[in-house]
């Protein structure tokens, strides 16, 4: 129940705030909808414009993985404890600024999401970058680890193979 004060604090403020390891179910009334659990948040974020990176935001947690929300075409925002994840939310911010947004505390927190569920064009273009970004970055994964598996094991696996077969074959084809 590591969320139970935050859920307090948020219905004293007059929002309806469901927490997902309770298993309440969803009611039109229901603003807040907090996924307290493991392993359901990629099927989640397919579900919504916009991710709020919640561990990011107290500097005690280290932040969560954004890659899931951004391959999923989420709007993020995240606070500034971003953590181990730190060099990702770079990365994706220099192949595209507004592929994730960095806000400092709850009135920053809110006026962007005002914005983002107000100006549609600005969503649709946070959801577009998060989603090329993290595409572009998995792609340089992708082929940096090709490169490496050539580099480190291919390349040695054929110098160390020294083809009998093919040279005997050779030689035959010429004296026939």
């Amino acid at each position: 129940m590591l969320f139970l004060g935050v859920v307090q604090k948020l219905e004293k403020e007059g929002h309806n705030v469901v927490l997902r390891s309770q298993h309440e179910r969803l009611k039109p009334e229901t603003n807040i909808y907090v996924v307290d659990t493991l392993g359901e948040l990629r099927q989640l974020y397919t579900l919504t414009p916009i991710a709020v990176i919640g561990g990011s935001f107290l500097p005690g947690l280290s932040g969560h993985n954004i890659s899931e929300a951004a391959a999923a075409g989420c709007a993020i925002l995240t606070g500034r404890h971003v953590g181990h994840f730190s060099h990702m939310v770079l990365e994706m911010q220099q192949t595209n600024p507004l592929s994730v947004l960095q806000v400092s505390g709850k009135q920053e927190l809110e006026k962007s999401l005002i914005e983002l569920f107000t100006d549609t064009t600005l969503l649709e273009a946070r959801r577009r970058a998060a989603k090329e970004a993290i595409c572009m970055l998995s792609n340089d994964i992708v082929t940096n680890i090709w490169s490496l598996l050539n580099f480190h094991i291919f390349s040695r696996l054929f110098t160390e193979m020294k083809p009998p077969n093919i040279i005997a074959k050779t030689m035959k084809s010429e004296t026939s």
